[in-house]
């Protein structure tokens, strides 16, 4: 089934669709041009991202994307247990770059995103901090004309 379908059962788009999370919060965003990927993990791998917990999510033109962000990254700040380090700095540190960066600090502030997502994906001991950083990291890969505003 593809997003297209799964929205045609629900009853349809409401606006123009920009993108969605396929999984929730840990799966980051996919732009809407990928609606026609089947939602399954096979296919979504290809596109770097996870089923997750397939609680799809679809956000239309109106949603500023870095908000979107913050606003997952905030959440998984918020239920890191903070039992592991690279769960409990990292979302705490990405959480305020991106605060920063909304602030007017300019994309500087992401600049050890790289690194601390893959200290995350690598170091985390459960799901929630191997994938936190997918909501920032898609939306800079799928629109990065989002961050030069």
């Amino acid at each position: 089934m593809t997003l297209d379908e799964l929205v045609a059962v629900a009853g349809g788009y409401v606006g123009e669709p920009k993108a969605f999370s396929p999984g929730g919060a840990s799966s980051g965003f996919l732009p809407a041009r990928e609606r026609n990927r089947p939602l399954d993990y096979h296919s979504l791998a290809e596109v770097g991202t996870t089923l997750g917990s397939a609680g799809v999510v679809v956000l239309d033109e109106t949603v500023d994307l870095r908000r979107a962000a913050l606003t997952q990254l905030e959440f998984f700040r918020a239920e890191s247990c903070g039992e592991c380090a690279p769960c409990r700095l990292g979302t705490r540190f990405l959480a305020e770059a991106m605060t920063r960066l909304l602030d007017g600090g300019g994309k500087k502030a992401l600049d050890p995103l790289e690194e601390i997502a893959w200290e995350m994906r690598e170091g985390s001991i459960c799901g929630l901090g191997q994938t936190a950083f997918l909501p920032l990291t898609s939306a800079l890969r799928w629109f990065p004309e989002e961050f030069s505003r």
